[in-house]
């Protein structure tokens, strides 16, 4: 039987279609009348204009008191009818790219704290007006970086770069699991039999069903969040989790069925 997700566990998981193409993020799931449906998102780097705060203190300087916040600042400025600065800055907007049927999921794949939703179509290469098509060798000539999923439902790892065998070339992947990670899941749970609502607070800061594993390289955050809290950080030596089996696999060309922004092997 598969494994079901709701909107929490899903939220931010890559979505990537038949073609091996990378489509957007996932934003959220409605229910509708013709049926359940998976919104997807695009993160947009743009140009927006805001007030300028800083320069709008330098005006107010003597007038207003020190270490007062933005919003009042600006307030304050209305209310003596002054002209508020601008400046364009930079910001990553949220866009919502497209709805997708839940009909239309061909596998939800996992891999260390990775989730990536694989579409049944080819919607991303219709959108980029991209033909449906086999792999070629040439596509290994880019491989490297590029992310392995499995239709049956796993994150393999990243490619590394080209093998080869008897008559046929293949990839070599590093897995996932290759890197020690901390049990970020567990250990909350584990925490709330005793401090229930440190653990509660610190599922707010770092959802654990969205990150139920946290790369050893992370170890200075989650040691920041603890202490945060009260807790003595040495409980992170308890959860903390050896890679699985080899560092690194090879993957058959017989067996890789796409290759876009992702490699896509088949079941």
């Amino acid at each position: 039987m598969p494994r079901f997700y709701d909107e929490r566990e899903l939220e931010g998981a890559l979505v990537v279609d038949s073609e091996g193409l990378i489509y957007g993020k996932v934003s959220k799931i409605s229910v509708e009348e013709d049926g359940v449906k998976l919104h997807v998102r695009v993160d947009v780097l743009a140009e927006v204009e805001e007030v300028d705060v800083e320069r709008l203190r330098e005006q107010l300087k003597g007038k207003v008191p020190e270490g007062i916040e933005d919003e009042e600042i600006v307030s304050i400025a209305k209310s003596f009818g002054l002209e508020l600065p601008k400046k364009l800055v930079k910001r990553e907007l949220q866009h919502e790219k497209g709805v997708v049927p839940v009909e239309q999921i061909a596998c939800i794949a996992e891999g260390g704290d990775v989730r990536v939703v694989v579409l049944s179509t080819p919607r991303e290469a219709k959108y980029r007006g991209i033909e449906e098509r086999k792999p070629e060798y040439a596509d290994l000539t880019g491989i490297k970086g590029k992310i392995v999923i499995s239709l049956s439902g796993e994150v393999l790892g990243e490619a590394v770069g080209i093998v080869v065998s008897t008559g046929k070339p293949g990839i070599r992947v590093r897995r996932l699991s290759a890197k020690k990670t901390i049990n970020w899941l567990r250990l909350l749970r584990d925490l709330k039999r005793e401090k229930r609502d440190a653990a509660l607070r610190l599922e707010a800061k770092l959802d654990p069903y969205k990150n139920p594993k946290i790369s050893l390289e992370r170890a200075d955050d989650i040691v920041n969040l603890l202490r945060g809290e009260g807790i003595d950080p040495c409980l992170i030596e308890n959860y903390v989790e050896e890679p699985e089996g080899r560092s690194y696999i090879d993957v058959s060309w017989d067996e890789i069925k796409k290759i876009g922004d992702v490699v896509l092997l088949g079941n």
